[in-house]
């Protein structure tokens, strides 16, 4: 089941039931789920488009289909329905254990989504989309897992700077 589906079957089930409540979530999260959570109270605006791309979603040498999975993964909203975070551990500026030994034997467990794949951005295959900023070239050839994303040099944590809501 899509997840979008879980979601609107559990708004279903327990929304009428919680009523206001559901409204007044609270997300307590550990390590990389506080950096995942982070996500859900910002508002990316166009800042993850002008980090990665020199021009609008829409003009760059890829389908249609391409620039839609673009856009859900640069641009989003926050969740109006969380209204608190507590983070415990979370390395909101990466970790120096990503970038090491660990973290590459971490990587090596780790495989691209299918989504990712087909928007064009598997290594290699970059090359050929015209519109990318050097940023967004290095970060779209480079392995992308969660491991590398952790990395204290990744520019992905330019990230908190974007809009909380």
């Amino acid at each position: 089941m899509k997840p979008a589906r879980r979601g609107a079957g559990f708004r279903k089930a327990y929304g009428s039931q919680g009523g206001a409540n559901m409204k007044r979530m609270v997300i307590v999260c550990h390590s990389m789920g506080g950096n995942l959570s982070d996500l859900q109270i910002r508002d990316s605006g166009d800042a993850m488009v002008k980090l990665l791309c020199d021009r609008p979603l829409d003009q760059l040498n890829v389908d249609r289909k391409a620039q839609d999975v673009l856009r859900r993964l640069l641009v989003f909203k926050s969740n109006p329905d969380i209204q608190r975070v507590a983070y415990l551990a979370s390395p909101h500026c990466g970790s120096d254990m990503a970038a090491g030994s660990i973290g590459r034997l971490g990587a090596r467990l780790i495989h691209l989504p299918v989504d990712l794949l087909y928007a064009g951005l598997a290594q290699g295959v970059v090359d050929r989309i015209v519109g990318f900023t050097e940023t967004g070239r290095q970060q779209t050839s480079a392995k992308l897992d969660s491991v590398h994303s952790l990395r204290p040099d990744n520019p992905g944590f330019a990230t908190t700077g974007m809009k909380i809501r």
